[in-house]
């Protein structure tokens, strides 16, 4: 094969999709916002509570700035990494893996926050609204997914119930 052909089979190659979506760009400045005023808040009151609460936040505001940096990262280098096979499902792989582990983390920061309710609220109030804050942030937006999902059920066994109504009437 010549140097041409390749050339023109390179050209014939459809540009491949990218895996990134604006909503994964929003989510990811939310987690990016979440996760520095986390930083900002441990920071500044620092020995005020030493419960896990202060573990979490702290685990939690990394791993969001953690995932906002590999996006910015992905982003930086998406045409470089395109042309490689395999480069889409690594991204996939990864951004899966750091969502599951947010998800999982959400559900240890509701068992300890509500472990010592009234322990960290006095010591440590500014951790305790923000830690609040953030575990109702994602249960809204669970609570949204299942929300959604459950509507799309509905609609789907509604449109079959209503197509299998339509086909029996042709046939009578």
């Amino acid at each position: 094969m010549s140097e041409e052909d390749r050339l023109l089979q390179a050209e014939d190659v459809p540009e491949q999709k990218h895996y990134r979506t604006r909503l994964a760009l929003l989510s990811s400045l939310l987690e990016g916002i979440i996760g520095i005023v986390g930083i900002v808040i441990l920071l500044l009151y620092d020995d005020d509570c030493e419960r896990p609460i202060r573990l979490w936040l702290y685990v939690l505001s990394s791993v969001f700035l953690f995932h906002v940096i590999f996006l910015i990262l992905v982003e930086a280098v998406a045409k470089t990494i395109q042309k490689r096979s395999g480069a889409g499902s690594f991204y996939i792989a990864l951004n899966s893996m750091l969502h599951s582990f947010i998800f999982l983390w959400i559900l240890v920061g509701i068992v300890w926050i509500y472990d010592d309710y009234d322990e960290c609220q006095d010591d440590f109030p500014e951790g305790h609204a923000f830690t609040l804050f953030v575990v109702f942030l994602y249960l809204g937006i669970l609570a949204g997914i299942v929300l959604a999902f459950l509507l799309l059920t509905c609609v789907v066994c509604f449109g079959s119930w209503q197509i299998s109504r339509f086909t029996k009437e042709i046939k009578d």
